[in-house]
């Protein structure tokens, strides 16, 4: 349905798989996209299904995104994951923060665990998680957006620099 096929040519990469969150059952959780920095370390481009075409026809992703802040060792990273929703709303979620920040270390270990890329996200110092997130792709971008728009993110599917700010700054240069 949507072509989201790319070149590698970023050194620091992580699998190139979906992520789903298998070890909660009771909700469909899917890693969207790695950063760090302005590097793009995943970005999921292997689950076609996740996403519908909204009114300006760009693909959307069917359910809320959430951001965790990873603090580690080795650097800041931010990780984005989608929950896919029955009612296809997108901004509309009915799970309490408190389960999503006990959400954050189960997809921290489960990513650790499975993919060696990102092995050290079990030794987290914080992970603090930002509520919630509207993915759509524009132009082969992933374009993250919060409420508010003071913290968006464009995430190129070719794994170029990612661009972020508030939505004036991060649209600008799309």
């Amino acid at each position: 349905m949507f072509n989201f096929l790319f070149s590698n040519d970023n050194e620091a990469s992580g699998p190139e798989v979906d992520i789903h969150i298998k070890s909660i059952d009771e909700i469909e959780i899917h890693v969207m996209a790695v950063i760090k920095g302005t590097n793009t370390i995943y970005i999921n481009k292997y689950k076609d299904s996740l996403f519908e075409s909204n009114n300006q026809g760009s693909p959307t992703f069917m359910g809320p995104v959430y951001k965790i802040e990873l603090a580690l060792k080795s650097g800041n990273y931010d990780i984005f994951y989608g929950v896919v929703t029955d009612d296809r709303r997108g901004m509309v979620m009915s799970l309490s923060n408190v389960v999503l920040d006990n959400i954050c270390p189960i997809i921290l270990d489960e990513m650790s665990r499975k993919y060696s890329s990102f092995s050290d996200f079990c030794n987290f110092y914080s992970a603090p998680t930002c509520y919630t997130y509207y993915l759509a792709i524009t132009n082969s971008t992933f374009y993250i957006t919060n409420n508010s728009g003071n913290d968006s993110f464009c995430i190129p599917l070719n794994k170029s620099s990612v661009t972020r700010g508030n939505r004036e700054k991060v649209l600008a240069r799309y």
